[in-house]
């Protein structure tokens, strides 16, 4: 993933379809109207288009290129008008590498593999579209029923191979073991809740009742409880043969190495960035996952279901109430500067650490994931300190200022992070700030850098 450096406009000039591009696509169509009346910038620079050829162009919507031309004459500011006409096709362009209606394979840019949190981003603006397009349908019931059967394959995976090839990181020793058709056998929380979102987009888009009895998405709804379920327990209960262990090569310790005690919350090994995490319950992870397992027994909980797509809401609505339940009651911490605030990692033994990642689910990001509306006071302090020199991981710059992290140097922040700014803001200067900082990163490419 890129990010931008913060004191010089020399860009990149390689152009590689990131899920950064994608992010930043859902936000130049879905921020409050002032993105249809922004002025020009000082910036002078005219943003490049950058699309593909037509006939290079990996999957094509007529929905979508009409949605595009309908949308571009409405850019007072014609350089946010080809950002978003760069970027909201960007995953369709360049990233749909198969499509059918029962298996779709979405990599995730600049590496040939499918992650599940990227995939579900890459597509998750189109799903509301899916009812209007029957080919757009069709390819997105495929990244769904594909995302299911990864997890059926390896719950404790972030990335696939297309095919049991062996490709990636297969010197990582692993419980469970790798298999030939893991490409990184990272075990991320918010890889599982990913699964649930696009679930719950399409199933509200499509109203498609076929998805809730099929016995493979039936099957990997199942399979993320019990996998969520069986994270809650302590380091003390997993014992000296826990369910998920991690070794990448050469390193001599295991990920996750902090102890976790039992808090109704659950671990995982890794962050959004794919980054290990320093503390075993990632807040936004947990968060993330309440949501979307209350969107699940919404999906699930219709009068007159089958008893075993009943039983799956009862139990999805009873695991989104505890980890919910232990957000509240252990990750709000007092922070004599800011209030009231979400900490980022906590263990459950009373250690915690405040800070925020760029990637989402992050603390920024809490009201996009619908845990929390935008006004909500605890965010709001939480956003103070995150978009502050105390966050260890916000850069200020002459360029732009913003969230970067651990990931990527210091002193670079990521797109992304500008954009979940902007869709969280309560603020139109806000919001027009950052969209001149997302200007500024894609002067020279076209695309979020």
């Amino acid at each position: 993933m890129f990010s931008l450096r913060l004191t010089e406009m020399s860009l990149p000039t390689h152009n590689l379809p990131l899920c950064n591009t994608n992010v930043t696509a859902f936000t130049c169509t879905m921020l409050r109207p002032l993105v249809l009346s922004m002025l020009a910038s000082t910036v002078t620079a005219a943003v490049p288009s950058a699309r593909p050829p037509p006939d290079q162009r990996k999957f094509n919507s007529t929905y979508v290129e009409a949605l595009i031309a309908s949308f571009l004459p409405r850019f007072i500011d014609p350089d946010i008008g080809t950002i978003f006409s760069n970027t909201f096709p960007n995953t369709l362009d360049t990233t749909i590498i198969s499509a059918s209606a029962n298996d779709t394979f979405v990599i995730t840019g600049d590496i040939d593999a499918m992650w599940l949190r990227d995939s579900t981003n890459e597509v998750i603006v189109y799903m509301q579209f899916a009812a209007q397009d029957a080919a757009l349908r069709a390819m997105l019931h495929g990244v769904v029923m594909r995302q299911c059967r990864s997890v059926l394959y390896d719950a404790y995976a972030n990335a696939f191979n297309i095919a049991p090839n062996g490709h990636g990181h297969q010197d990582d020793k692993r419980v469970p073991p790798m298999t030939p058709g893991v490409f990184e056998g990272k075990y991320e929380l918010d890889s599982l809740a990913a699964v649930l979102k696009s679930s719950n987009a399409y199933y509200n888009a499509t109203g498609d009742t076929a998805l809730l009895a099929d016995d493979t998405w039936l099957s990997a709804m199942e399979k993320i409880m019990d996998t969520i379920t069986v994270q809650q327990q302590s380091t003390a209960e997993d014992g000296p043969n826990p369910p998920y262990q991690f070794y990448r090569s050469g390193e001599v310790y295991p990920r996750p190495g902090a102890p976790a005690n039992r808090t109704g919350l659950s671990k995982c090994g890794f962050r959004p960035s794919d980054d290990e995490t320093t503390l075993p319950f990632l807040i936004s992870a947990n968060a993330m996952a309440a949501v979307e397992l209350g969107n699940l027994a919404a999906m699930a909980g219709g009068a007159g279901a089958p008893p075993r797509l009943a039983a799956i809401g009862k139990r999805a609505a009873a695991l989104s109430a505890q980890l919910r339940g232990a957000v509240e009651a252990l990750a709000l911490q007092p922070h004599g500067a800011y209030g009231v605030i979400y900490a980022y990692e906590i263990d459950g033994f009373g250690n915690f650490s405040v800070a925020d990642d760029s990637n989402v689910p992050s603390l920024l990001s809490l009201p996009y994931l619908g845990y929390v509306p935008r006004d909500d006071a605890n965010y709001l302090a939480t956003r103070k300190f995150l978009l502050s020199p105390d966050n260890p991981f916000y850069y200020q710059g002459s360029v732009a200022s913003g969230i970067g992290s651990p990931h990527t140097p210091s002193g670079y922040i990521w797109p992304m992070a500008i954009a979940m700014q902007a869709l969280t803001s309560l603020e139109d200067a806000e919001i027009s700030q950052c969209l001149l900082f997302i200007k500024r990163s894609a002067a020279a490419t076209g695309f979020m850098r």
